[in-house]
């Protein structure tokens, strides 16, 4: 029995503009179905790529008057990470600008096979704004980072991220930054690492006037994050000792339709619950909205924090039961004579 419908090619459409962008990506598929194992056609590119596609994007601006047209180039991509779907080579629809506007909408058109198929869908932009505050994150540049001191694990800090206007989900991420000196056959080399680890996601409530959100580093977070992403010393070849170096800390800000695509998609929990669709395509699926992603040291006046004198030497000892004394970690803050150094 056949239990396939007649054959649809209907369009899939992802893309998130940025105003911190230059390069803006659309990803442009369609469905596939067929008497082969879904997951056998999914690692076949004809089954998801169109063959004839022109994609433009118009910017208009907050007075109803079109400004301009972005014409969409068709690139190869080569690196997409394996998974269920074809690559490591794909197709993406691209354009360049530096400079889009926070107060504009964006709307793509998407023209299949010469007129065949039009799927739409238009975006505003979440807000370029400066997200930390200044009084706070200088404070923090000041003192370093304190998760440890001489007697005990600490309470850790209040980060506060001010998010910018048409922003609806917040998103914060630590980055630790190490280097590993590494003997290979008697010289040293050095690799940079780094392990990130999320500090919590907020909703906000109101996205036209949105109010400062307030996340939580603990010390606790920092050396679990330390226990579960950095591997022991006596399990990496050739370690010589690990410098601790500084961190990071990554603000991602999703606009409102990736935010409502993001709550629909997210596991529910209940078996009983049939979850709706969400698109913001027109004649298609998918989600054309936008987002913004700010790293402190990217920032012109910033750069990475610094960890705290106590931070680093229970990075070295573990002495307060952080766990963190079997990574190989050195004291970066004491010179040559003093043991442990990595001078």
């Amino acid at each position: 029995m056949n239990v396939n419908a007649d054959y649809q090619a209907v369009p899939i459409i992802y893309g998130l503009l940025d105003v911190t962008d230059s390069v803006h990506q659309i990803k442009i598929n369609k469905t596939f179905l067929g008497e082969m194992d879904a997951r056998e056609m999914a690692t076949v590119r004809d089954s998801s790529e169109f063959q004839n596609v022109n994609a433009i994007i118009e910017s208009w601006s907050q007075y109803g008057n079109k400004e301009r047209d972005y014409l969409l180039e068709e690139v190869e991509i080569t690196n997409k990470d394996s998974g269920l779907f074809y690559g490591p080579n794909q197709s993406v629809f691209q354009f360049v600008d530096n400079q889009l506007s926070s107060t504009s909408t964006y709307k793509l058109i998407v023209d299949i096979n010469s007129g065949s198929k039009i799927a739409r869908a238009e975006t505003k932009l979440v807000n370029f704004r400066e997200l930390y505050r200044t009084t706070d994150w200088a404070r923090l540049k000041a003192t370093g980072l304190r998760f440890a001191d001489s007697d005990t694990i600490l309470g850790g800090h209040e980060i506060h991220i001010v998010p910018p206007t048409n922003s609806k989900r917040v998103q914060v991420r630590a980055i630790f930054n190490y280097t590993d000196v590494i003997n290979d056959g008697g010289n040293q080399l050095t690799f940079d690492r780094e392990i990130s680890f999320n500090l919590g996601t907020e909703i906000v409530e109101n996205a036209y006037a949105p109010k400062e959100e307030r996340f939580f580093f603990t010390g606790k977070q920092f050396f679990d994050a330390i226990n579960l992403f950095v591997p022991d010393f006596e399990d990496t070849k050739g370690l010589v000792h690990r410098i601790p170096e500084d961190m990071d800390f990554e603000v991602t800000i999703a606009g409102e339709d990736l935010h409502v695509y993001m709550e629909v998609n997210e596991p529910s929990g209940d078996l009983n619950q049939e979850k709706p669709e969400y698109t913001n395509v027109e004649g298609g699926y998918g989600i054309f909205s936008s987002r913004m992603r700010m790293l402190f040291s990217e920032r012109e006046v910033n750069s990475e924090i610094r960890l705290s004198k106590g931070t680093i030497e229970e990075l070295v000892s573990g002495v307060l039961g952080s766990g963190a004394g079997t990574k190989g970690f050195c004291n970066s803050s004491v010179g040559t004579a003093v043991p442990n150094s990595c001078f």
